[in-house]
Protein backbone atom coordinates (compact mmCIF):
# COMPACT_ATOMS: atom_id res chain seq x y z
CA UNK A 1 0.00 0.00 0.00
CA UNK A 2 1.16 3.53 -0.82
CA UNK A 3 -0.15 6.82 0.50
CA UNK A 4 0.14 10.13 -1.37
CA UNK A 5 0.24 12.91 1.23
CA UNK A 6 1.12 16.56 1.77
CA UNK A 7 -1.10 17.97 -0.95
CA UNK A 8 -4.41 19.61 -1.72
CA UNK A 9 -6.72 16.88 -3.02
CA UNK A 10 -9.27 17.38 -5.80
CA UNK A 11 -11.50 14.31 -6.15
CA UNK A 12 -14.07 15.55 -8.70
CA UNK A 13 -16.65 13.60 -6.72
CA UNK A 14 -19.92 15.28 -7.67
CA UNK A 15 -21.91 13.47 -5.01
CA UNK A 16 -19.41 13.58 -2.17
CA UNK A 17 -16.64 15.85 -1.04
CA UNK A 18 -14.78 17.28 -4.00
CA UNK A 19 -11.86 19.00 -2.24
CA UNK A 20 -9.59 18.38 0.76
CA UNK A 21 -7.16 21.07 1.84
CA UNK A 22 -5.02 18.40 3.52
CA UNK A 23 -5.92 15.34 1.52
CA UNK A 24 -4.36 11.97 0.78
CA UNK A 25 -4.81 9.05 -1.60
CA UNK A 26 -4.24 5.41 -0.62
CA UNK A 27 -3.54 3.08 -3.53
CA UNK A 28 -2.19 -0.37 -4.22
CA UNK A 29 -0.91 -1.32 -7.65
CA UNK A 30 -3.26 0.21 -10.22
CA UNK A 31 -6.22 0.48 -7.80
CA UNK A 32 -7.13 3.49 -5.66
CA UNK A 33 -8.21 2.13 -2.28
CA UNK A 34 -9.42 5.32 -0.61
CA UNK A 35 -9.25 9.11 -0.63
CA UNK A 36 -9.78 11.46 2.27
CA UNK A 37 -8.19 13.53 5.01
CA UNK A 38 -4.46 12.90 5.37
CA UNK A 39 -4.58 12.44 9.13
CA UNK A 40 -7.35 9.85 8.92
CA UNK A 41 -5.65 7.84 6.19
CA UNK A 42 -2.26 7.94 7.92
CA UNK A 43 -3.94 6.45 10.99
CA UNK A 44 -5.80 3.84 8.94
CA UNK A 45 -2.74 2.76 6.91
CA UNK A 46 0.20 3.14 9.32
CA UNK A 47 2.45 0.79 7.33
CA UNK A 48 1.84 2.43 3.96
CA UNK A 49 4.78 3.77 1.96
CA UNK A 50 4.53 7.58 1.93
CA UNK A 51 4.68 9.47 -1.38
CA UNK A 52 5.24 13.17 -0.67
CA UNK A 53 3.26 15.50 -2.95
CA UNK A 54 5.39 18.39 -1.62
CA UNK A 55 2.48 20.78 -1.16
CA UNK A 56 1.21 20.32 -4.70
CA UNK A 57 -2.20 19.38 -6.04
CA UNK A 58 -3.31 15.75 -5.98
CA UNK A 59 -5.96 15.13 -8.64
CA UNK A 60 -7.01 12.79 -11.46
CA UNK A 61 -4.63 12.98 -14.41
CA UNK A 62 -5.41 14.95 -17.55
CA UNK A 63 -6.47 13.43 -20.88
CA UNK A 64 -5.13 14.93 -24.11
CA UNK A 65 -8.06 14.23 -26.42
CA UNK A 66 -6.46 15.59 -29.62
CA UNK A 67 -2.78 15.74 -30.47
CA UNK A 68 -0.34 15.04 -33.33
CA UNK A 69 2.88 13.28 -32.38
CA UNK A 70 4.43 14.21 -35.75
CA UNK A 71 4.52 17.86 -34.66
CA UNK A 72 6.22 17.28 -31.29
CA UNK A 73 9.68 18.31 -32.48
CA UNK A 74 8.48 21.18 -34.69
CA UNK A 75 8.08 23.82 -31.99
CA UNK A 76 9.67 27.07 -33.06
CA UNK A 77 10.36 25.67 -36.53
CA UNK A 78 10.64 28.23 -39.32
CA UNK A 79 10.62 26.97 -42.92
CA UNK A 80 12.45 29.36 -45.24
CA UNK A 81 10.16 30.68 -47.98
CA UNK A 82 7.00 29.37 -46.31
CA UNK A 83 4.72 32.35 -45.72
CA UNK A 84 1.16 30.96 -45.60
CA UNK A 85 -1.83 33.25 -46.04
CA UNK A 86 -4.59 30.69 -45.43
CA UNK A 87 -5.22 27.36 -43.71
CA UNK A 88 -4.51 25.21 -46.77
CA UNK A 89 -1.13 26.88 -47.25
CA UNK A 90 -0.33 26.23 -43.58
CA UNK A 91 -1.06 22.54 -44.14
CA UNK A 92 0.74 22.21 -47.46
CA UNK A 93 3.74 24.39 -46.65
CA UNK A 94 4.30 23.35 -43.04
CA UNK A 95 2.68 20.20 -41.72
CA UNK A 96 2.50 18.13 -44.90
CA UNK A 97 6.08 19.09 -45.68
CA UNK A 98 7.14 17.87 -42.24
CA UNK A 99 5.27 14.56 -42.31
CA UNK A 100 6.51 13.75 -45.85
CA UNK A 101 10.06 13.72 -44.46
CA UNK A 102 9.30 11.93 -41.19
CA UNK A 103 10.92 8.48 -41.04
CA UNK A 104 10.62 5.81 -38.33
CA UNK A 105 13.42 7.19 -36.16
CA UNK A 106 11.82 10.64 -36.31
CA UNK A 107 8.44 9.19 -35.39
CA UNK A 108 9.94 7.41 -32.38
CA UNK A 109 11.79 10.55 -31.24
CA UNK A 110 8.62 12.63 -31.65
CA UNK A 111 6.63 10.11 -29.60
CA UNK A 112 9.24 10.11 -26.85
CA UNK A 113 9.24 13.92 -26.70
CA UNK A 114 5.45 14.19 -26.60
CA UNK A 115 5.02 11.49 -23.96
CA UNK A 116 7.69 12.97 -21.69
CA UNK A 117 6.11 16.42 -21.99
CA UNK A 118 2.72 14.85 -21.26
CA UNK A 119 3.99 13.28 -18.05
CA UNK A 120 5.51 16.61 -16.96
CA UNK A 121 2.13 18.33 -17.42
CA UNK A 122 0.10 15.63 -15.66
CA UNK A 123 -1.28 13.98 -18.80
CA UNK A 124 -1.49 10.19 -18.66
CA UNK A 125 -3.86 9.43 -21.56
CA UNK A 126 -3.24 10.53 -25.15
CA UNK A 127 -5.44 10.39 -28.25
CA UNK A 128 -3.14 10.80 -31.25
CA UNK A 129 -3.86 11.23 -34.96
CA UNK A 130 -0.49 10.45 -36.54
CA UNK A 131 0.98 11.07 -40.01
CA UNK A 132 4.49 10.26 -41.23
CA UNK A 133 4.26 9.82 -44.98
CA UNK A 134 8.02 9.39 -45.27
CA UNK A 135 7.62 5.93 -43.70
CA UNK A 136 4.21 4.48 -42.88
CA UNK A 137 4.15 0.70 -42.13
CA UNK A 138 4.72 -0.08 -38.45
CA UNK A 139 4.63 3.50 -37.18
CA UNK A 140 1.64 3.02 -34.85
CA UNK A 141 3.34 -0.03 -33.33
CA UNK A 142 6.48 2.04 -32.76
CA UNK A 143 4.48 4.80 -31.06
CA UNK A 144 2.63 2.23 -28.96
CA UNK A 145 5.89 0.75 -27.73
CA UNK A 146 7.07 4.18 -26.54
CA UNK A 147 3.73 4.73 -24.83
CA UNK A 148 4.05 1.43 -22.97
CA UNK A 149 7.71 2.06 -22.10
CA UNK A 150 6.87 5.40 -20.50
CA UNK A 151 3.68 4.16 -18.82
CA UNK A 152 0.93 6.16 -20.56
CA UNK A 153 -2.38 5.10 -22.03
CA UNK A 154 -2.75 5.79 -25.76
CA UNK A 155 -5.51 5.63 -28.33
CA UNK A 156 -3.84 5.83 -31.75
CA UNK A 157 -4.74 6.06 -35.42
CA UNK A 158 -3.05 6.88 -38.72
CA UNK A 159 -4.10 9.81 -40.87
CA UNK A 160 -5.51 8.54 -44.17
CA UNK A 161 -5.30 11.04 -47.05
CA UNK A 162 -5.11 11.08 -50.85
CA UNK A 163 -2.68 14.00 -50.82
CA UNK A 164 0.47 11.91 -51.46
CA UNK A 165 -0.92 9.47 -53.99
CA UNK A 166 -2.67 6.12 -54.03
CA UNK A 167 0.21 3.96 -52.79
CA UNK A 168 0.71 6.04 -49.64
CA UNK A 169 -3.05 6.20 -49.11
CA UNK A 170 -3.33 2.40 -49.21
CA UNK A 171 -0.41 2.05 -46.79
CA UNK A 172 -2.12 4.47 -44.39
CA UNK A 173 -5.38 2.50 -44.55
CA UNK A 174 -3.53 -0.76 -43.94
CA UNK A 175 -1.62 0.76 -41.00
CA UNK A 176 -4.92 1.56 -39.30
CA UNK A 177 -6.29 -1.91 -40.00
CA UNK A 178 -3.13 -3.63 -38.75
CA UNK A 179 -3.01 -1.63 -35.52
CA UNK A 180 -6.69 -2.23 -34.82
CA UNK A 181 -6.03 -5.96 -35.20
CA UNK A 182 -2.96 -5.70 -32.96
CA UNK A 183 -4.94 -4.01 -30.19
CA UNK A 184 -7.82 -6.47 -30.44
CA UNK A 185 -5.43 -9.41 -30.13
CA UNK A 186 -3.29 -8.02 -27.31
CA UNK A 187 -6.21 -6.76 -25.20
CA UNK A 188 -3.75 -4.39 -23.52
CA UNK A 189 -5.77 -2.03 -21.28
CA UNK A 190 -3.19 0.71 -21.93
CA UNK A 191 -3.68 0.70 -25.73
CA UNK A 192 -6.63 1.34 -28.03
CA UNK A 193 -7.07 2.02 -31.74
CA UNK A 194 -9.17 4.33 -33.88
CA UNK A 195 -9.45 4.59 -37.68
CA UNK A 196 -8.05 7.94 -38.80
CA UNK A 197 -9.10 10.05 -41.78
CA UNK A 198 -7.74 13.52 -42.51
CA UNK A 199 -10.52 15.69 -43.95
CA UNK A 200 -13.23 15.80 -46.60
CA UNK A 201 -11.05 17.89 -48.91
CA UNK A 202 -8.21 15.33 -48.93
CA UNK A 203 -10.21 12.07 -49.00
CA UNK A 204 -12.11 10.85 -52.07
CA UNK A 205 -15.28 8.76 -52.00
CA UNK A 206 -13.23 5.79 -53.20
CA UNK A 207 -10.87 6.19 -50.25
CA UNK A 208 -13.80 6.36 -47.84
CA UNK A 209 -15.06 3.08 -49.32
CA UNK A 210 -11.64 1.54 -48.82
CA UNK A 211 -11.58 2.71 -45.20
CA UNK A 212 -14.99 1.14 -44.58
CA UNK A 213 -13.80 -2.13 -46.11
CA UNK A 214 -10.57 -2.04 -44.09
CA UNK A 215 -12.58 -1.91 -40.88
CA UNK A 216 -13.62 -5.45 -41.78
CA UNK A 217 -9.99 -6.44 -42.18
CA UNK A 218 -9.33 -5.97 -45.89
CA UNK A 219 -8.16 -3.08 -48.04
CA UNK A 220 -9.67 -2.60 -51.50
CA UNK A 221 -6.52 -2.64 -53.61
CA UNK A 222 -5.83 -0.88 -56.88
CA UNK A 223 -4.08 -2.83 -59.63
CA UNK A 224 -1.46 -1.83 -62.19
CA UNK A 225 -3.75 -3.09 -64.96
CA UNK A 226 -6.12 -0.25 -64.13
CA UNK A 227 -3.34 2.29 -64.52
CA UNK A 228 -2.28 0.69 -67.83
CA UNK A 229 -5.89 0.76 -69.04
CA UNK A 230 -6.21 4.46 -68.22
CA UNK A 231 -2.92 5.28 -69.96
CA UNK A 232 -3.84 3.29 -73.06
CA UNK A 233 -7.23 4.97 -73.22
CA UNK A 234 -5.78 8.48 -72.98
CA UNK A 235 -3.00 7.87 -75.49
CA UNK A 236 -5.33 6.07 -77.87
CA UNK A 237 -7.95 8.82 -77.83
CA UNK A 238 -5.31 11.48 -78.44
CA UNK A 239 -3.96 9.45 -81.39
CA UNK A 240 -7.45 9.03 -82.84
CA UNK A 241 -8.04 12.78 -82.65
CA UNK A 242 -4.66 13.50 -84.23
CA UNK A 243 -5.09 11.02 -87.11
CA UNK A 244 -8.79 11.27 -87.89
CA UNK A 245 -8.57 9.57 -91.30
CA UNK A 246 -6.95 6.32 -90.16
CA UNK A 247 -9.58 3.61 -89.80
CA UNK A 248 -6.93 1.02 -88.96
CA UNK A 249 -5.72 3.12 -86.04
CA UNK A 250 -9.31 3.53 -84.85
CA UNK A 251 -9.77 -0.23 -84.85
CA UNK A 252 -6.49 -0.94 -83.07
CA UNK A 253 -7.14 1.69 -80.39
CA UNK A 254 -10.69 0.43 -79.82
CA UNK A 255 -9.50 -3.16 -79.42
CA UNK A 256 -6.73 -2.13 -76.99
CA UNK A 257 -9.13 -0.07 -74.91
CA UNK A 258 -11.72 -2.85 -74.76
CA UNK A 259 -9.15 -5.55 -73.89
CA UNK A 260 -7.40 -3.52 -71.16
CA UNK A 261 -10.73 -2.39 -69.70
CA UNK A 262 -12.11 -5.93 -69.51
CA UNK A 263 -8.86 -7.32 -68.09
CA UNK A 264 -8.52 -4.60 -65.42
CA UNK A 265 -12.17 -5.00 -64.47
CA UNK A 266 -11.89 -8.75 -64.04
CA UNK A 267 -8.65 -8.40 -62.03
CA UNK A 268 -10.24 -5.77 -59.78
CA UNK A 269 -13.20 -8.00 -58.91
CA UNK A 270 -10.99 -11.06 -58.42
CA UNK A 271 -8.61 -9.21 -56.07
CA UNK A 272 -11.33 -7.43 -54.13
CA UNK A 273 -14.18 -9.93 -54.16
CA UNK A 274 -14.00 -10.36 -50.39
CA UNK A 275 -14.16 -6.60 -49.79
CA UNK A 276 -17.04 -6.07 -52.17
CA UNK A 277 -18.96 -8.90 -50.54
CA UNK A 278 -18.40 -7.38 -47.09
CA UNK A 279 -19.55 -3.98 -48.30
CA UNK A 280 -22.65 -5.48 -49.91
Amino acid sequence: MKLITNGRLITRDAEGRGYYEHGAVAYEGARIAEVGEEAALRAKYPDAEIVDAKGGVIMPAFINAHTHIYSALARGLSIVGNNPTNFYEVLDGTWWSIDRHLMMDGTKASATALYIDSIKQGVTTVFDHHASYGEIPGTLHTIAQESKRLGLRSCLCYEVSDRDGEEKCLQAIQENADFITECERSKDPMLAAMFGGHALFTISDKTFDRMVAANNGTVIAAAWSGKIKTSCTMVGLIAMMAFTTSSVLDTVVTVVIVVTTVYSGVEYFVKNGKCLKLKG
